[in-house]
């Protein structure tokens, strides 16, 4: 008798979303580990749009929506036409809302805010800077809002003329996979309910696994008292 090929699925953004939790802790005492939380977090997202949509066109059940499964190959097209992260996520908010992204909404902003400073570091290029100029003036956009939810604190900018060494800190690494995690959750949360749904997530669901590692308080390691 010959053995049955079994034939296995496996998901990345999980992974991704545990490992940019992991960084997030070992930021507390390595502040340049928060470069490794932005950049873990944003791919996660990513991870979890290229999985969800894919799973959208090749349904694990038979019970299967006609609207997903097109959505699916609206996103596969744009994939074609080298549509980026943020097309993506604006026509899965769309196509399940028939509503446009509420960019004024705080999970978007931090959104697009972490996926323009993960494509500034990964896209960089040399900065130069003069003690003449301004610091807070010459920063990327990311960075106002990052000043405005006090993440990084605004006098330090008055000082410190890199952008890039601001954003290693605890906070930031915290801020960009909580920016993650609320990204995922809000598209989780627009995917119709219902058992024909379960198709999506069949062995994999990444909205617990986000409320799981966002549910871990604090981040830092556990320090043994003073004697």
């Amino acid at each position: 008798m010959k053995n049955k090929n079994l034939i296995y699925t496996e998901y990345t953004a999980g992974q991704l979303i545990s490992l940019a939790h992991d960084a997030c802790t070992r930021a507390e005492e390595v502040y340049p580990e928060s470069i490794t939380a932005i950049v873990l977090a944003s791919l996660a997202v990513e991870a979890f749009v290229n999985e969800l949509t894919h799973n959208m066109q090749h349904p694990i059940t038979h019970k299967h929506p006609a609207n997903l499964d097109t959505l699916g190959h609206l996103i596969k097209d744009l994939d074609t036409n080298r549509g980026n992260l943020n097309n993506k996520v604006d026509v899965i908010y769309y196509f399940l809302t028939n509503k446009k992204p509420p960019r004024g909404d705080s999970v978007y902003q931090n959104f697009t805010a972490l996926i323009e400073l993960r494509n500034k570091l990964v896209h960089s290029r040399p900065n130069r800077y003069s003690t003449a100029d301004d610091p807070i003036h010459n920063d990327p956009g990311f960075m106002k809002l990052l000043f405005d939810q006090s993440i990084v604190d605004r006098s330090a900018a008055k000082t410190e003329y890199s952008w890039h060494t601001l954003i290693q800190h605890p906070k930031v690494a915290k801020w960009a996979y909580s920016s993650a995690v609320n990204l995922i959750k809000d598209i989780w949360n627009l995917l119709p309910a219902g058992e024909e749904s379960t198709y999506v997530v069949l062995g994999y669901s990444p909205l617990k696994l986000c409320e799981k590692f966002s549910s871990k308080k604090p981040f830092g390691r556990k320090r043994s008292p003073k004697t």
